[in-house]
């Protein structure tokens, strides 16, 4: 009986220290989903806002936004009163994109295939269900396309993406293009037949063209970036306005976009990275 009382204490400290940990860890994801919220809108986002979208009580809300305005993560606009991306983040991107290894490699092929080809050059990364445009070298053409870096886009549109999710597992795929999609209805299930038709086809010839996808009359070619061990971690795709990407163009800019992944590729894997 009295050894039965002296572990009780332990048993406590043990269930105590769990819940802390569950605790903690549900705080931080809650503060990764607010600065991820944050970055996606332009006009910032005030406190009910955030609660509400984040799962949250205000008070929570505010209290966190507090701490992460005093670490200079977010800013307080003080005439609208709503949060904003704040300076501390992009001296943590900075970082990453001047000494990271899959940015620091690529940048010197990605301006050589955009004065190779003319046209703005982009490398996006998977997270989560959409790609985030990681890295962009614009053409020096007037009419030209672009993207937002570090902005998201789905999986399932743009060669970019595209060429992404076909290299992924199975069963991730079935998900993203499920949560793309929405509820089963005929007409989804004839789309994500085309889809998966599509995404097939890509990893076949190892290539994603499109046609519109992601803006009205622009054209990108993509073609995967790989790791040492093969796995697909990155796309990088030229892109253009239809009136100059004709097929014949096309044709002529798709081995150039493939030997800048290919170069990339083999620049990690010499790093081993």
């Amino acid at each position: 009986m009295v050894e039965k009382d002296r572990r009780q204490p332990k048993d406590s400290a043990k269930r105590a220290s769990a819940t802390t940990h569950e605790g903690a860890a549900k705080a931080v994801r809650r503060a990764v989903r607010v600065l991820f919220c944050l970055s996606e809108e332009r006009r910032g986002l005030g406190v009910s806002e955030l609660a509400e979208t984040v799962g949250m009580t205000k008070t929570t809300a505010h209290r966190m936004l507090s701490v992460l305005e005093d670490e200079g993560l977010i800013l307080a606009n003080p005439v609208t009163h709503r949060y904003e991306i704040g300076y501390g983040l992009v001296r943590i991107a900075s970082k990453f994109l001047s000494s990271g290894d899959l940015p620091s490699t690529s940048l010197p092929y990605l301006h050589q295939l955009r004065d190779q080809c003319g046209e703005t050059v982009v490398l996006s990364v998977r997270l989560g269900y959409q790609r985030i445009a990681l890295l962009q070298v614009e053409s020096t053409q007037e009419l030209r396309c672009s993207t937002e870096i570090g902005s998201g886009l789905p999986l399932c549109k743009g060669a970019l993406g595209k060429v992404l999710l076909a290299h992924l597992p199975p069963e991730d795929i079935e998900e993203i293009i499920q949560q793309y999609l929405g509820p089963t209805t005929i007409e989804t299930e004839t789309q994500k037949y085309e889809l998966l038709t599509q995404l097939h086809q890509i990893r076949e010839q190892g290539y994603a063209i499109s046609h519109g996808e992601r803006m009205p009359g622009g054209v990108g070619i993509a073609a995967p970036v790989k790791n040492p061990l093969g796995t697909v971690v990155a796309s990088i795709a030229a892109y253009g306005p239809d009136r100059r990407l004709t097929q014949s163009r096309i044709q002529v800019l798709l081995p150039l976009v493939e030997q800048a992944a290919a170069s990339i590729s083999q620049a990690l894997s010499e790093r081993g990275t």
